[in-house]
């Protein structure tokens, strides 16, 4: 479940949108609903932490237009765009344990019209923070931001269980006593940090079922204006070269039939400006009725690296 925090809809046509008072801390997770009806020219709507600058943001999108696929990487911070009419986003928004403001977004844009268009957006600071007191919402055209525009804030609520590395790097991060059935559905923040020698390839299992051959993976990727895409037998959750960080939303749930799915978001390498966005869709071959435990597990002895931290909600 979610608490709403904030509600905020536009009464005349604004520039920026302001969310104060806020308190939002590393161990926690929000999500923003942002519906802009525009009043003018297209552009990326920013979303800002603290008041800070735009030049202190990258964001990596990926779009579907019809047939026409793209993506491409801005120096500067968006999550939904500001033209077509109508635009709604659904956003993650974290506090990194190393303090980066990191924001995820799926975006219907020109919502009620006959031309709608996907959008995916990571979004990341390359500045840290040890909180955030405020969000900002802002146009880059004066005044675009249209009457009957609406920003949400909600707090992801019931955190299960949270695992934080200290102390010394590990191979295997475990959450026992759970209970998921097919009735409900959890979510896995996992804030993964390498600092080994290699890239650290991790994994998610459920019920002590590591194994690799027992899952199948589509995924699909926008790094620069690069777009790929693929689908492995393997149950992975992300590749984290050396020295950098990743940052991956995961929703879990067992399916009617029984079998185990998961989905993902990703920013990788948040905090650089080598950031890019990363989707998986994963579904075990094996059924079952309960999930008791899920693991994380690197491919390298100690690959999940001090100052990973992972967070286990209940969201049904």
């Amino acid at each position: 479940m979610a608490n709403l925090i904030k509600d905020i809809t536009v009464g005349s046509n604004v520039t920026q949108v302001d969310l104060t008072g806020l308190d939002i801390q590393k161990g926690e997770l929000y999500e923003m609903v942002i519906t802009v009806v525009s009043n003018g020219a297209t552009g990326d709507v920013q979303l800002l932490a603290n008041s800070s600058v735009s030049g202190n943001y990258y964001f990596q999108y990926i779009f579907a237009n019809g047939a026409t696929i793209g993506s491409g990487r801005i120096n500067s911070s968006a999550n939904v765009n500001s033209g077509g009419g109508r635009s709604i986003a659904k956003v993650y928004v974290k506090l990194t344990n190393d303090g980066h403001f990191v924001s995820m977004s799926s975006e219907v844009r020109n919502a009620g019209s006959s031309v709608v268009i996907l959008s995916n957006v990571v979004n990341t600071s390359t500045v840290t923070f040890s909180s955030i007191t405020s969000l900002t919402i802002k146009s880059p055209n004066a005044n675009t931001i249209g009457i009957g525009s609406r920003i949400q804030l909600y707090k992801v609520a019931e955190k299960v269980d949270e695992v934080i590395v200290a102390g010394s790097s590990v191979t295997q991060v475990d959450f026992t006593g759970l209970d998921i059935g097919k009735g409900n559905e959890y979510m896995l923040v996992s804030d993964v940090v390498n600092n080994t020698a290699g890239t650290v390839n991790t994994f998610l299992g459920f019920n002590d079922n590591l194994t690799k051959t027992d899952y199948w993976l589509q995924y699909l990727l926008a790094r620069t204006t690069t777009v790929g895409g693929g689908r492995v037998n393997a149950n992975g959750l992300t590749d984290v070269e050396v020295g950098h960080n990743a940052l991956v939303i995961t929703k879990i749930k067992v399916a009617n039939s029984g079998y185990i799915n998961y989905q993902t978001q990703e920013a990788r390498e948040y905090g650089e400006s080598t950031l890019w966005l990363v989707k998986l869709a994963v579904a075990s071959t094996f059924t079952t009725s309960l999930i008791t435990k899920t693991s994380v597990k690197s491919d390298q002895a100690s690959g999940i690296g001090i100052g990973s931290r992972f967070s286990l909600y209940k969201l049904i």
